[in-house]
């Protein structure tokens, strides 16, 4: 019972041990997916503005080259954003996972060590009736090979007693025959 309380028991720490540790990773990765978010934003207004812009600036074609060119380097940066968010959202996908596999985990250790405990306390009860039903058992076998002895040695003696009233029955027998036969021969 200790052992698998105990085994219980450490394994409980260990997995709450990795749940703490999963937790802190997936509050790290919120964290960075947030400013990654925040960033994409600044980088998305910005964008916008500068396609506003783009009407404007047909009429001033001298800053035309620069304005595309920059807008085509917040584009790509945009996508690098996406790609690092989705990666970002995919591993956290994995770390919910995880998180939730490790709780099923725990849910069935703790289910198990409930019922191994139950179980245990089933087996002790039955142990108890056992053994009190054993001892009242020896009790009275001891009691009934008592009086066992008792009556044997009462029926040796009535045996005894039998064949003595017997030998005597047959020796008064013999003792009739004879003076039967001396009264018959006189």
């Amino acid at each position: 019972k200790d052992d698998v309380a105990t085994q219980a028991e450490s394994l409980l720490v260990e997995v709450q041990v990795r749940l703490e540790a999963e937790m802190n990773r997936r509050a790290e990765s919120d964290s960075k997916a947030r400013k990654l978010l925040e960033t994409m934003k600044a980088y998305e207004e910005r964008l916008e503005s500068y396609e506003k812009m783009e009407d404007e600036l047909e009429a001033a074609q001298a800053n035309l080259v620069t304005t595309v060119s920059e807008k085509s380097k917040l584009e790509l940066e945009i996508a690098k954003l996406r790609e690092v968010r989705d990666e970002s959202e995919r591993k956290e996908a994995v770390l919910s996972n995880r998180l939730n596999e490790a709780k099923k985990k725990e849910a069935n250790k703790s289910n198990t060590a409930g019922r191994l405990e139950l179980d245990n306390e089933e087996l002790r009860a039955n142990l108890e009736s056992t053994k009190a039903e054993l001892e009242s058992t020896s009790k009275a076998k001891a009691k009934l090979e008592g009086t066992m002895e008792k009556l044997k040695t009462k029926a040796v003696e009535r045996v005894k007693q039998a064949e003595t009233a017997l030998k005597e029955e047959r020796e008064l027998n013999e003792e009739r025959k004879k003076k039967m036969k001396v009264f018959v021969e006189t």
